[in-house]
């Protein structure tokens, strides 16, 4: 068993346990190349990382969580030696793509192509999914959607982002659209949800259209 320790970008140590039979050409070659994929992938997941704190844990709260969970587990599953060097490096670079490239293909049709309103949708309806039937969730998230769309785009101003008067209108009228909502389709919503539902589009609109 070797030992084949060194040093990545951030100077931590990766390890390399390899079991040689026999000191042969194409083993050496392998390792070799075990250790600079890994190095690659090191590198990528860190971007990923960074992509996802720097632009989406603000414009898409719900986006964020799902895609660095799903980097955090490629990651704990290498370490666990669940994964070789190679599936890792393309699972990485799967979310890297996903990252750089997001697709709307998880929301309905209605709303693709409206980058505000695909949003609201994902944060909305990983709420409403708690409150009401799964089946008729993601058809209510979406009225919810374009519903606080609209609420948000009638009530900007100039600079609204900073004017507490206009945020506090905002949420009194998505307050009351939701309740209304709710009593439409005859599911209760807590307060609780509610002010997480107003809390994440605000602050997703804030971003995306100051």
């Amino acid at each position: 068993l070797i030992d084949l320790s060194f040093y990545d970008h951030r100077n931590e140590e990766v390890t390399l346990l390899v079991q040689f039979e026999e000191t042969t050409l194409l083993k050496r070659d392998r390792v070799r190349e075990d250790r600079k994929l890994l190095a690659q992938d090191d590198v990528i997941a860190h971007n990923v990382k960074r992509i996802l704190e720097v632009k989406w844990r603000r414009e898409d709260p719900a986006f964020y969580e799902k895609f660095s969970r799903m980097l955090q587990k490629v990651i704990d599953a290498f370490r666990a030696d669940r994964l070789r060097a190679a599936e890792y490096f393309e699972r990485v670079l799967n979310i890297e793509k996903s990252v750089l490239q997001p697709s709307d293909e998880d929301v309905p049709d209605r709303l693709r192509h409206r980058e505000l309103a695909t949003s609201f949708f994902r944060n909305i309806h990983s709420i409403l999914e708690q409150a009401t039937d799964s089946d008729a969730a993601r058809d209510i998230s979406a009225d919810a959607s374009t519903g606080i769309n609209e609420i948000i785009e009638k009530g900007r101003i100039v600079n609204w982002i900073y004017n507490t008067d206009v945020q506090n209108r905002m949420r009194q009228n998505i307050e009351d659209f939701l309740f209304e909502l709710a009593d439409k389709h005859g599911f209760d919503l807590t307060f609780e949800q509610i002010d997480l539902v107003m809390d994440r589009c605000i602050e997703i609109a804030k971003v995306r259209r100051p």
